[in-house]
Order: C-alpha cells, then structure tokens, then sequence
C-alpha cells in the first residue's frame, strides 16, 4: 500500500487552506543548510525548496544564480546536500523538496541519487532540462525502495512531462 509522504499531504491540503512555501540553495550563505533551514521551519514554512547549485544554472535569475556560486565556493555537492537533509528530518517535519539541474544529478547516477536521497529523507525532486535517464534512475529506485519520489522534471520534452505529472 502507498504511503503518503509530506508533500503528498501538504499538495492535497492536510492542514492549512493557506500556506507559506520557501526557496533556499543549498550551502548558501553558509556551508551547512541544517540551521536555515530549521529557521525557516520555526518561523512557519509549510514547505521547503532546497536548491542544488549547479554551475551553469542558465534558467534562474541573477539572485539565484549568485547563491550557486557561492554555495559551490562553500564546497557544496550532492552528497553535501543530502547530509544536510538528514539533518533537517532529523528535527523536523517540514516537507522538503529538492530542485535543481539534471546535470549534477546525472554526473552523480541517477539510480544512485534517488536511493541516496529516498535513504536520506527526501520524498521528491524537482529537475531543469531533464531527460528519460532521470525518469528511468528514479523508477529503478522506486522498486528498490517500494516508494514513489514523484519526480516532477521541468524541461525537456514536454509531452513526457505531462506524462510524468499524470502518474
């Protein structure tokens, strides 16, 4: 049977009519996203948004694309990242949902991430300019794990996409 995660609660409005959705790049300002984070959670965020810097992150904005570079001059990686999210489910109930490009996800394996970020606490992810091997590493991990990451991929093929949206 299917498990509801966080976020599947939070989009089908288990709790308030109204809500409060923050963005934040990962290791932005500082290295570790554990303390902002939590800051954000206490201070009423229903759901949070962490941001993977990318190097090139040619489809966000100026302000966005600042925090990446700072965030990558912070050391910042995947496995980074998801250190930090353990942290962040460690104390918190907040849904989480992880954005970012393909890019670093594929470099890492796709199959590979969606294990590491279903091990660390992460229901979903968000990609830019995805493709079907992003598709394909996030179904291996389903059946791996027996959870559904609800992958939502912006970019790319479009029909795909509603495809994706509609599963």
């Amino acid at each position: 049977a299917h498990r509801m995660t966080r976020v599947e609660r939070f989009w089908k409005g288990e709790g308030s009519p109204k809500s409060l959705t923050m963005f934040m790049t990962a290791g932005f300002p500082e290295r570790s996203t554990v303390p902002l984070a939590l800051l954000l959670a206490s201070s009423g965020a229903d759901l949070i948004e962490i941001g993977m810097p990318f190097s090139d992150p040619l489809a966000d904005g100026p302000v966005i694309q600042s925090s990446s570079e700072r965030a990558l001059r912070n050391g910042v990686t995947l496995h980074t990242v998801l250190e930090d999210v353990r942290g962040i489910r460690s104390a918190s109930p907040v849904p989480l949902v992880l954005m970012g490009y393909v890019n670093p996800v594929l470099a890492f394996g796709p199959e590979r991430f969606f294990l590491a970020a279903a091990d660390a606490g992460f229901p979903g992810a968000e990609g830019v300019d995805g493709d079907g091997r992003v598709a394909h590493g996030r179904q291996i991990a389903d059946l791996a794990t027996g959870e559904d990451r609800g992958l939502v991929e912006v970019g790319g093929d479009q029909r795909r996409q509603g495809e994706q949206l509609a599963t």
